[in-house]
């Protein structure tokens, strides 16, 4: 019996022994603080400060209105209220921004904001609460070249609908240059820019868990990058970069991006290139306008397609592509259309020539409202660099499916191509 008990004693000391050994040490964890302990695994609320206005990496520095060319040394900073930047604020590498609920940062039209961080020391704007609109996000009003943000994570944030309920909104005629950044946990928009904003330097973003990671007009789409990850792991049913509605003025190409480009109206008066690999939806009763000074050029390859298509696979979903343009730029190849014709004005088609002249080949066009292409009898339409009149001969490359299966639909002859008398 001794010695049962014995083992019984030394069985619960090695189990506590063990779980001991396994749990984590506990003590301040952030370095910034005063009583940092190297040691410790787990935070467990310690942490202690001291505020020295501003100077030195363990202050905690409230921020208040910008009114002179501010540059900090603080690396531990608190935003408690709408804090107003009319001059210059630079933010130092390694500086952790925290927000209270409802508080912002508006950068007014005679200030900037300057934040930038390195891949070593990178700078954080949070929530004191890690909840999405926790905080009501940083609005930018100047167009100011030292609106910069590097190596900045932005979280938490878009409480506010006059700033969009964005994470950083730019407002009409201001600029803000952003590269590898990261805009997380937004309640909507990660960032957006308004319909005359200026995008500068944009390369290697991240945007995550947001609504919509981007949003911006369609014209500033050629500012953006191919590199960028615009919903990282998202799952929501907006994976999508919201190109918002607006006309091009100026040649224009839209990068191949890792998640679809949706388009909500776009007009040309200037040229269009959509690259290879690309994937474009088009919002219910928008599409696209080639204007008689525009062309739309959307030339995939055989390996990297191009997709044009409706938000939702609905025949007569968007209204299709309407080309009132002569320029031989005017090229659709290695490319898909499809759930297009929902406009009269569009013929009902996929594709509309009115005046204009298309070079089509080894493209599908399917599930139109009424034709896949209608042709006016001032248009011309190409396959194989040869004008066609005839269905025939443009299916020589091209693939019809699907066509005419929409409730406007007014064709004959499978609902491939009308060619008007």
């Amino acid at each position: 019996m001794k010695t049962l008990k014995l083992f019984k004693i030394l069985s619960l000391a090695t189990v506590l022994l063990v779980a001991y050994s396994c749990k984590k040490k506990e003590g301040c964890t952030d370095p910034a603080a005063d009583n940092y302990d190297f040691d410790a695994e787990k935070d467990d609320g310690s942490c202690t400060y001291t505020n020295t206005n501003g100077n030195g990496s363990g202050s905690v520095y409230t921020l208040s209105d910008i009114t002179t060319n501010t540059v900090l040394t603080a690396t531990n900073i608190e935003v408690c209220s709408d804090v107003y930047v009319s001059a210059g604020l630079t933010i130092p590498a390694g500086a952790v921004v925290s927000f209270c609920a409802d508080a912002s940062i508006i950068v007014t039209s005679s200030g900037y904001l300057k934040a930038d961080g390195t891949s070593a020391d990178p700078i954080v704007f949070k929530g004191k609460t890690s909840t999405k609109g926790f905080w009501d996000g940083i609005r930018i009003e100047s167009n100011n070249p030292n609106n910069i943000f590097d190596y900045v994570t932005i979280r938490d944030a878009g409480g506010y609908w006059y700033f969009d309920d964005a994470g950083v909104f730019v407002s009409n005629t201001a600029m803000l240059n952003i590269t590898n950044t990261v805009i997380d946990n937004c309640l909507d928009e990660g960032l957006f820019f308004d319909n005359d904003g200026i995008v500068g330097n944009f390369a290697n973003n991240v945007f995550s868990n947001c609504v919509t990671g981007l949003s911006l007009p369609s014209k500033m789409l050629g500012s953006i990058d191919s590199n960028s990850d615009y919903n990282y792991n998202s799952t929501n049913a907006n994976d999508f970069i919201e190109a918002r509605a607006s006309t091009i003025g100026v040649n224009t190409t839209w990068p191949k991006t890792n998640t679809p480009i949706l388009n909500q109206g776009t007009e040309l008066d200037a040229g269009l290139t959509i690259t290879a690999g690309s994937v474009i939806l088009n919002d219910q009763n928008k599409g696209f306008t080639v204007n008689s000074g525009g062309y739309f050029n959307c030339v995939g390859t055989a390996t990297e397609p191009i997709q044009i298509k409706g938000r939702y696979s609905t025949s007569a979903y968007w209204r299709g592509i309407l080309i009132a343009s002569n320029n031989p730029n005017n090229v659709i190849k290695y490319t898909t259309v499809s759930d297009g014709g929902s406009y009269w004005y569009f013929d009902y088609a996929g594709i509309d020539l009115k005046g204009g002249r298309l070079d089509l080949d080894y493209s599908t066009i399917s599930n139109s409202n009424s034709y896949g292409v209608y042709v006016d009898n001032n248009s011309t339409l190409y396959t194989g660099g040869v004008g066609q009149s005839t269905v025939a001969g443009v299916e020589t490359t091209n693939t019809f499916i699907n066509n005419g299966t929409g409730p406007n639909a007014n064709c004959t002859n499978g609902c491939k191509v009308y060619f008007e008398p």
